[in-house]
């Protein structure tokens, strides 16, 4: 049995007395608790309490919320006619994307599309076709928005026909896990490794805007713009038609520059710190031997199997 857990879409529908009434205006509320508070039968028991006590709060709310509905009251969540003559869902039927728009204009700031910003590119390679014999390294993006290339496979055992080429400055979107915060700047060591074709490849056109963009783009509303554009509600996908019209919000040009520095600092200065441990770790294998081939053997035969 599948383990994903997909709220349920109810739909609440009154047959017209005459073929001529016109549809009126409607309710729709999407919920954040109702609908995944049947937790796994793991889950600790605290937790399922804390999980019913918020999906009950929110079924008095959803009530308190269509009762002022029925009593001709507007809200949020009075969805007019003509925005139910294609879909029913609500995500669609309550256009939140771009919602601080004119908000951001009103300070001063200069709102561009991604289309504005960005284009897509691709370089794209066939690795067990032409490069059956040569190494790669494999492209990953965390949901921290983080590159990494743990793994390095052999032309002929890549299991893609085609991937993608991903260079130093590219901003990397993962197709499936975008809400999540894996969208990844390319930096110079990740250059030349392989995505796969669940990922989206854009460079911008301004590259020195790369590093403020990757960094508006993770931010929580401009995830829930993605959100909103995607297809589907269980598991949501994202390409490059999707969201090239999601606008975001851009600081003076000194500030971007600022806000790159700052990363690209923090990033080097995480590197420094890995290397530091690296080389306290090599000081304690050249004191007493704890990282030989023999301990790494000793230590495979002990460990149990995934």
């Amino acid at each position: 049995m599948a383990s994903a857990r997909v709220k349920t879409a109810m739909i609440y529908l009154e047959k017209k007395k005459n073929k001529n009434d016109e549809q009126p205006a409607v309710f729709m509320y999407s919920s954040i608790y109702l609908g995944v508070d049947d937790m796994p039968v793991t889950t600790k028991p605290s937790k399922v309490i804390e999980a019913r006590r918020l999906a009950m709060k929110e079924i008095e709310t959803i009530l308190d919320e269509f009762s002022k509905f029925n009593k001709g009251e507007n809200g949020k969540w009075l969805v007019e006619p003509d925005r139910i003559t294609d879909r029913l869902d609500v995500k669609y039927c309550i256009p939140l994307q771009g919602r601080f728009i004119k908000k951001w204009k009103r300070k001063g700031y200069e709102v561009k599309s991604l289309n504005e910003i960005c284009e897509p590119r691709e370089e794209i390679i066939e690795p067990s076709k032409n490069s059956p014999d040569d190494f790669f390294r494999i492209l990953t993006i965390t949901y921290a928005g983080r590159c990494l290339t743990e793994e390095i496979r052999i032309g002929k055992e890549i299991n893609y026909k085609k991937m993608k080429v991903v260079r130093t400055g590219d901003i990397v979107f993962s197709e499936y896990n975008t809400f999540h915060g894996a969208i990844g700047y390319i930096t110079k060591d990740l250059d030349g490794a392989l995505a796969s074709g669940s990922y989206t490849v854009v460079r911008c056109i301004n590259e020195e805007d790369s590093m403020y963009l990757w960094s508006i783009l993770r931010t929580t509303e401009i995830r829930a713009d993605f959100l909103t554009s995607a297809i589907g509600m269980g598991r949501q996908t994202i390409d490059w038609d999707d969201i090239k019209n999601v606008k975001v919000p851009f600081l003076p040009p000194t500030k971007r520059k600022e806000i790159g520095k700052q990363i690209l600092d923090a990033w080097i200065a995480e590197r420094n710190a890995q290397v530091i441990i690296e080389n306290v770790n090599g000081l304690l294998h050249t004191e007493f031997d704890v990282e030989s081939e023999d301990s790494k053997i000793r230590f495979l035969s002990a460990k149990p199997p995934k």
